[in-house]
């Protein structure tokens, strides 16, 4: 990291020579900040974020390409607001913030298109942080992993979100009696029907 003239606080390096730039050249290094390693990092995660949402062929590929486009819409607007010191709060490690950048568009675009899913995750991360009896953690490739409480202490691996989703799209029907084996019965909490799944 270096200091922008005047002392102000440190800003990543691959920055300075667009922030001391002017006129065409101030263009050329925007152009070549948001190309190459930016431009690989952005296609990655929207495509890796949105792949599995229901939607498939060419519609899935329109919302990638608009995603893509709003995630350099909203780079381009911080870049020139720090060039122009109307922004305040530097960049300090410019690929990480383009990382966040492009996940929050992702996430925001999922909620917008799916509000169900967005509020049924915010209930299952609820049950999951609050119950006593199940567990939710992040694993060092930063996927969320779901568990008992008591299979801490087992070493047992925690069962990976997506397991579960795999599971409920190959068979529906069966998902649901494995984990409601008595339909007749009483309805179950998020964290109960939890426990269920995740004891079998």
């Amino acid at each position: 990291m270096v200091a922008r003239p005047g002392g102000e606080p440190r800003v990543d390096p691959a920055l300075v020579p667009f922030l001391h730039a002017s006129g065409e050249d101030a263009e050329r290094c925007l152009a070549a900040l948001l190309a190459g390693e930016t431009d690989r990092t952005i296609r990655a995660i929207v495509s890796r974020t949105l792949c599995g949402s229901a939607r498939g062929g060419r519609t899935q590929s329109l919302e990638t390409e608009d995603v893509r486009a709003d995630v350099v819409v909203h780079l381009l607007a911080r870049l020139r607001r720090l060039k122009t010191q109307d922004e305040q709060t530097p960049i300090e490690n410019f690929p990480a913030y383009v990382a966040a950048i492009a996940y929050r568009t992702c996430y925001t675009h999922l909620r917008r298109l799916y509000p169900q899913r967005a509020r049924l995750k915010n209930r299952l991360r609820y049950a999951l942080t609050y119950d006593a009896d199940l567990t939710l953690e992040q694993d060092a490739l930063g996927i969320w992993r779901c568990g008992l409480t008591k299979w801490i202490d087992t070493d047992a691996p925690l069962m990976r979100a997506g397991d579960t989703l795999q599971r409920f799209r190959s068979s529906p029907a069966a998902f649901a009696r494995d984990v409601l084996p008595d339909p007749a019965g009483r309805e179950l909490s998020i964290a109960d029907t939890m426990k269920l799944l995740l004891d079998r």
